[in-house]
């Protein structure tokens, strides 16, 4: 990635949108460890959310996504087509749409409960439920954190209820190049073919202190496979009560347990999507400050292990038992 181009990309985005020069030093920051092929299409959606109905703009800044990498500028053209005609095909009113998501929501939440899932539902529309802000957005999904150990039952949760489930944390060559053609919304999901809707999936790992460890699945091809590397966020049992509220939050007939109200406002500050610039004021009258203060000054440790599935393999173990072998492949500890 030339980072230059995409140092200029955010500054003309700031002089449009009136970001701060640290907000556009923490997105260079973020975007600049991505891989290109997956922070390209992520910048290609972000400027169609606030420059789709001004082709003017939006073609000017897809130019500069253009310069940050030309080896795949086909590929945003090819996006362009693919976006705005997914946005043209889309008929149903917001009224519409509010009411299939909140159906969905409601049945989850029952069937998510009554099989004594570890879960916890988490994003924008977690932060709207769990305060009861009325929607206000088109949402054709919603983000679950499910415990590692619960995915498999999950998976069969999803399918018997029509929806097609995918568990991609140790991928083949195959269905990683396939991924790429196609890009999935999360590594582990489930996907409605009918109505459109599916659901990201985000693994974690629930210590015996009871704290959570997110993990994030990183796939790296090398000579005809894909290394697997593992990004793990471990919490202190003083960050996790910060980060996740396990008492019920009514929704309907049914109920959720949610990431808090503070963890959220705190993870869209970090976003520069429509959805997220959009949600961020409508929480902040419910963010308890001192909570913020406190969670902000407890971040989690993150340590990023290297080449898991290698692991795994010369020890002839089921890849879900893979933490334990941890100590092996840490590559980099930040505090």
């Amino acid at each position: 990635m030339r980072v230059s181009y995409l140092r200029g990309f955010f500054n003309a985005y700031a002089r449009v949108l009136g970001f701060s020069q640290e907000e556009i030093d923490n997105y260079v920051k973020e975007y600049s460890i991505i891989d290109d092929e997956v922070a390209i299409p992520k910048l290609c959606n972000i400027v169609y959310e606030h420059f789709g109905d001004n082709e003017e703009w939006y073609d000017y800044f897809l130019d500069l996504i253009n310069n940050i990498n030309p080896d795949i500028s086909r590929d945003v053209n090819y996006m362009k087509t693919v976006i705005v005609g997914k946005a043209r095909s889309s008929k149903e009113s917001l009224v519409e749409s509010h009411q299939e998501l909140h159906d969905i929501l409601e049945y989850f939440s029952l069937v998510l409960n009554e099989n004594n899932i570890d879960y916890y539902l988490t994003g924008s529309l977690a932060g709207l439920v769990r305060n009861n802000v009325p929607l206000f957005n088109r949402y054709d999904s919603f983000e679950l954190l499910v415990n590692e150990n619960d995915l498999e039952r999950v998976g069969e949760l999803f399918t018997s209820n029509g929806y097609e489930y995918s568990d991609d944390r140790f991928v083949t060559y195959d269905r990683y190049v396939q991924s790429k053609l196609t890009p999935p919304h999360s590594v582990v999901r489930a996907d409605n073919q009918k109505n459109g809707f599916h659901i990201n999936i985000k693994p974690f790992r629930r210590e015996e202190d009871n704290s959570i460890t997110t993990l994030e699945y990183i796939h790296i091809p090398e000579d005809g496979n894909v290394r697997v590397d593992v990004i793990e966020r471990h919490s202190t049992p003083l960050s996790c009560g910060l980060q996740y509220d396990d008492s019920l939050v009514e929704y309907g007939e049914g109920s959720f347990r949610t990431v808090s109200t503070e963890a959220i406002y705190d993870t869209l500050t970090t976003k520069i999507d429509k959805d997220s610039i959009e949600t961020k004021p409508l929480l902040e009258p419910f963010v308890d400050l001192d909570k913020l203060k406190q969670l902000r000054r407890n971040v989690n440790k993150k340590i990023i292990l290297k080449d898991v599935n290698e692991v795994i393999k010369k020890q002839d173990l089921n890849p879900v038992f893979y933490c334990s072998l941890f100590c092996f492949n840490i590559l980099l500890i930040v505090s």
